[in-house]
């Protein structure tokens, strides 16, 4: 790993046709440039990362993944029956999508 020190406006080529340019110095931050052939995919590792992690998740069998939701939101479970004064989704917000919409902001306290 090569550790170079830049100031703001300075760069660093890779190769001759990458380019990386410091642009702002922060207290906390560096933003960066990045001047990359298009044929060159640019990413953030942490992006990588997470895409990574949701194909492997989405590649685990089904029987595992129902048993995850089943975990993390129980009230889906087929076995539970709703009491009398539930209201389904569907039926606390029917009609046009508009008024779904409205109605959930009005639940949720978004408008008096």
């Amino acid at each position: 790993m090569l550790i170079v020190r830049r100031r703001q406006g300075e760069s660093i080529l890779i190769g001759g046709d990458i380019e990386i340019e410091i642009i702002e110095l922060g207290p906390a931050r560096v933003k960066v440039g990045v001047h990359a052939p298009s044929h060159i995919t640019v990413q953030r590792k942490e992006v990588v990362l997470v895409r990574e992690r949701n194909v492997a998740a989405a590649a685990l069998a089904p029987d595992v993944r129902d048993a995850i939701a089943q975990r993390l939101c129980p009230e889906n479970d087929p076995q539970v029956i709703p009491g009398s004064a539930d209201e389904s989704f569907e039926g606390r917000y029917a009609g046009h999508p508009e008024n779904r919409r409205t109605r959930a902001r009005q639940d949720a306290g978004m408008y008096p």
